[in-house]
């Protein structure tokens, strides 16, 4: 009889184990469906259906499961990313602060989940016009990225704090340190483009920024035959940083050398129309 009590006793308590397992695995499920939808808003632009379904999920992640993880940072992240979409940049920052913490916390300082929330704190400063807190945000994304490249991660992208770093100097009126940075993300963008050309010495060719229109006159002559159609996207980029650096030499009275870049801009941005 003992022995029958005790079995009933386990079998009890591993139906409960079981049970409260399966909620949290439903509970889970569901955050997840209000997170992907979440995303799907989002790319449709429609930012308060994306807040809400980001705001549930968020709930389900905190409140019903008490997590706070890489997967909570996620959540935050987008929410912060919609709140920027809508204007919304205090909103924005409190997010992204909260993911930044879990993110130093659970992934480590040196993680590239924590240098993209730096680099999204460092946007969400520029549009409050703290032009000093996004410098020192977008330089500690980057020193994250150069050191995770230097490590082997060669999918790590390091053009996009460079150019954002470009904006910040050029906001604060130092448009000799915006060129320097412009210039190292027009010539890291440029470098792949050349490699597609199959030029074996990319980096030399570009050590000389002058060499820009030359490259690009040769890329685009063979254009769209031997581009992927996915450089597209990645010329449009290029193309910016031209435009970027017209108005720098604008700023710096050097009207002859922003002729060249916004020439070379709109040359880019011909192509890729297919013109």
């Amino acid at each position: 009889m003992e022995i029958f009590f005790v079995s009933i006793l386990i079998t009890t308590l591993l139906l409960r184990v079981s049970t409260a397992h399966s909620a949290e695995k439903t509970n889970e499920n569901v955050a997840g469906h209000h997170y992907h939808m979440g995303i799907a808003c989002l790319v449709l632009k429609e930012y308060e259906a994306a807040e809400k379904n980001f705001e549930r999920a968020l709930d389900i992640r905190l409140s019903v499961l008490g997590k706070k993880d890489s997967v909570t940072a996620l959540y935050l992240h987008y929410l912060g990313a919609v709140c920027y979409d809508l204007g919304n940049y205090e909103k924005a920052k409190e997010y992204n602060e909260r993911a930044l913490a879990i993110r130093q916390e659970v992934l480590g300082n040196e993680s590239i989940d924590t240098a993209d929330s730096l680099n999204n704190l460092g946007m969400i400063y520029n549009e409050l016009g703290d032009y000093k807190k996004a410098e020192e945000c977008y330089e500690h994304s980057l020193e994250i990225r150069l050191k995770l490249l230097k490590n082997g991660h060669s999918d790590v992208d390091v053009t996009g704090p460079f150019n954002n770093l470009g904006a910040t100097y050029a906001y604060l009126g130092n448009y000799k340190k915006a060129k320097e940075y412009y210039e190292r993300a027009l010539t890291m963008r440029l470098k792949e483009h050349v490699k597609v050309l199959g030029n074996e010495h990319a980096d030399t060719a570009l050590d000389n920024i002058w060499s820009i229109s030359n490259i690009l006159e040769r890329a685009l002559t063979i254009w769209p035959e031997k581009f992927p159609k996915g450089l597209i996207g990645k010329l449009e980029d290029s193309a910016g940083s031209l435009h970027n650096l017209g108005g720098i030499y604008q700023e710096l009275g050097d009207y002859n050398k922003a002729k060249e870049y916004h020439e070379c801009a709109l040359m880019v941005l011909r192509k890729t129309m297919g013109e």
